[in-house]
């Protein structure tokens, strides 16, 4: 426990609520699926936690786990992650025909919080609410983005820092999503996070970051890219006149669109101009 000694433990999921300002709902969200291909993958196990504004006790909270059957076969890959197989939910209800189950847990306009959320839990879900019938639009809070941006990257490791424990049941749908609000709770107790809901949704995972990722980031006011082994630590400009093939091959690649768009721009010789900011203030 010598890397958590420093830092104020988490102990149940009540304390880890009582420490977030809320105004709407939070719902904490996991996915496992049939593989990792945003296009043609499919959900199959999905863990929810639904917390209303001002909680103070367990009636205010409501949780569920729901398995799926997908239409197309899980791949081994995935089955070796989550141990999920078609055999397990060969009798399961389809995503479309468990909407009764899910939607009252995305009434009144929620925040939704997941661990790589953005890159990974949200696209899925969204495929299958269209696919289902429904829209699916939501303020969203990455728990992955703010601890790797100061600590590190997987649930886990988040939950044993903040926690103080092991995650039981990593790579469950319902044990990550119960393991959200300690991380969440964590790093709002322990960084220079704030601590209301609202405001965060909006605040970029570091003040140094230009896009969501971290892909480009604000050094001495100029916009470098930290990724590539020749291109890591040069500027955007320097990159841009030098190794524009670089930049060209990032086009073809699965890079968020905020980050496609930086490339785009400056192969065309426009480039980010940081504005004056703070943490609280998003970067755009």
């Amino acid at each position: 426990m010598e890397t958590i000694r420093d830092f104020e433990l988490i102990r149940d999921i009540d304390s880890a609520i009582r420490r977030l300002e809320m105004t709407r709902p939070l719902v904490f969200l996991d996915v496992e699926t049939t593989g990792t291909n945003l296009e043609s993958d499919r959900v199959v196990t999905l863990g929810l936690l639904r917390v209303e504004p001002d909680s103070d006790s367990d009636s205010d909270e409501v949780q569920i786990e729901l398995m799926f059957k997908p239409p197309i076969k899980i791949t081994p890959e995935a089955t070796a992650v989550h141990g999920i197989t078609d055999e397990m939910v060969a009798e399961c209800p389809s995503f479309k025909d468990s909407m009764g189950k899910i939607n009252p847990f995305f009434e009144d306009d929620p925040i939704l919080v997941g661990h790589n959320i953005r890159r990974f839990d949200y696209p899925m879900l969204a495929a299958e609410f269209a696919i289902a019938g429904h829209s699916f639009g939501y303020d969203t809070i990455d728990t992955f983005l703010f601890f790797k941006a100061r600590f590190g990257h997987s649930l886990a490791a988040a939950y044993r820092l903040f926690a103080g424990r092991e995650l039981a049941g990593a790579h469950g749908a319902l044990a990550d999503a119960l393991a959200l609000p300690y991380v969440l709770a964590g790093l709002v107790s322990n960084t220079d996070l704030p601590a209301d809901m609202d405001l965060l949704v909006h605040t970029p995972p570091d003040p140094d970051w230009i896009d969501g990722e971290g892909k480009f980031v604000w050094r001495n006011g100029e916009a470098v890219l930290t990724i590539g082994k020749k291109t890591a630590g040069r500027t955007l400009r320097q990159i841009a006149s030098t190794d524009r093939g670089f930049l060209e091959w990032m086009l073809d690649k699965d890079f968020s669109s905020e980050v496609l768009d930086i490339v785009e721009k400056a192969l065309r010789g426009e480039f980010p101009e940081r504005k004056d900011t703070n943490l609280n203030a998003k970067e755009v």
